[in-house]
């Protein structure tokens, strides 16, 4: 069990770092004026997706070494919590699978098709997947960091950070840019995630 925890530290540490590269280095150089095709075909967009799916794939690994750590003081709401926040995770990782192996071949080979199901203003299946994974997620870690505050996690500004920001991201990004709020509201959130993860690896 010990080791699964630790586990679950260095995983949710590794994510938080990756989680700043992805959305505070590396997203606003992507080119988000241009087409759906030309973006999808760009290499700053494929180094984008492959650190977005590192970093889900290391806060997906994490959610059961941060259960078992706070096992004694785990509740059913608790458990319910990792429970989306697995499940979202999950989810998340194939999206992002899909969008590093997958998207940019289509991109390549029919970019009018990437580009009409970007543009078509109707809410597909593809935006749906998207969505449903992309809020999955979000609410999962949100219930993870409200169960490790109230379950007395200390210090609690950590699981506060990412609380924090995940509502700086979307409220920044209509105050400044999307690209510097963006940038500002992830780089909080992913030092409430290597917070988390530095906490643990000191008590395992």
């Amino acid at each position: 069990m010990k080791e699964i925890i630790k586990l679950g530290g260095i995983s949710i540490l590794c994510g938080g770092v990756f989680f700043i590269i992805t959305n505070a280095l590396l997203t606003p150089f992507i080119d988000f004026k241009a087409s759906f095709s030309e973006v999808a075909n760009s290499e700053i967009f494929l180094y984008r997706m492959i650190s977005a799916a590192f970093t889900v794939f290391f806060l997906l690994i994490a959610t059961p070494g941060i259960y078992l750590y706070q096992n004694k003081r785990n509740s059913k709401f608790g458990f319910v919590a990792f429970l989306i926040a697995f499940a979202g995770g999950t989810f998340l990782f194939a999206n992002e699978w899909y969008q590093v192996f997958i998207l940019p071949e289509i991109a390549a080979s029919s970019p009018d098709a990437i580009d009409l199901l970007d543009s078509s203003g109707s809410f597909s299946t593809y935006d749906f997947g998207a969505f449903l994974a992309l809020i999955t997620f979000t609410v999962g870690w949100l219930l993870i960091a409200i169960h490790l505050i109230r379950s007395g996690f200390k210090p609690r500004i950590t699981p506060g950070l990412i609380i924090a920001g995940f509502f700086l991201i979307p409220i920044l990004s209509a105050i400044i840019s999307p690209s510097i709020g963006g940038a500002i509201g992830s780089t909080v959130l992913g030092l409430g995630f290597i917070a988390i993860g530095i906490r643990i690896l000191q008590q395992t």
